[in-house]
């Protein structure tokens, strides 16, 4: 048996390892990523842009990033021994150019980097053993394309020409063991 996976951090590095292990940069996204795979972080916003600016001072690419963002509630109580219930909330990132009109956000990060990345993320939890949903379509979450949202005056966003996707989950059932059984099929 796998071991526990007391944290929401455990499950979400295991999503994100297995997403840069199927993610195809040069297929989904080029020219957008130069061929850079994603990586994460997680954190409160505000330390993710610092670690960003530690990234980027050090001469590391920031993007595409996948982010956990911290504060998370998690429902507890005797009914939930072995699992817990999350609303996480997770940014997709992509590097931008200021310069770009929507259209060209459209084409040259969304469609080639954001949206398989969505796309994937959606489909590594509805497959993770931790989560055992089966079906991209029962994931609850609410989806806000941003585009253009990273600025040069950033207290509580990031500080970089960005596109994102933020993605707000609802009820998010995480299971601490593996569960053995699938509970729905493809």
């Amino acid at each position: 048996m796998e071991p526990n996976k007391e944290y929401i951090d455990d499950v979400f590095q295991d999503i994100i390892d297995h997403i840069t292990e199927i993610y195809d940069p040069v297929i989904a996204g080029t020219p957008a990523t130069g061929g850079v795979l994603p990586y994460s972080l997680s954190g409160s916003l505000k330390s993710i842009a610092r670690e960003l600016i530690a990234r980027e001072n050090k001469k590391i690419r920031n993007f595409p990033l996948i982010a956990l963002v911290h504060d998370i509630d998690e429902n507890k109580g005797k009914s939930l021994a072995n699992q817990y219930v999350i609303s996480p909330r997770i940014l997709i990132l992509e590097e931008s150019k200021k310069d770009y009109f929507p259209s060209e956000r459209i084409t040259n990060t969304f469609k080639s980097v954001l949206i398989p990345l969505y796309n994937l993320l959606l489909n590594e939890l509805a497959d993770n053993p931790n989560i055992n949903i089966g079906i991209v379509d029962l994931i609850a979450h609410k989806k806000t394309n941003r585009l253009d949202w990273g600025t040069q005056q950033a207290n509580d966003k990031l500080n970089a020409f960005l596109d994102g996707i933020d993605i707000q989950f609802t009820d998010l059932k995480i299971f601490k063991e593996i569960v053995e059984t699938t509970i729905f099929t493809k």
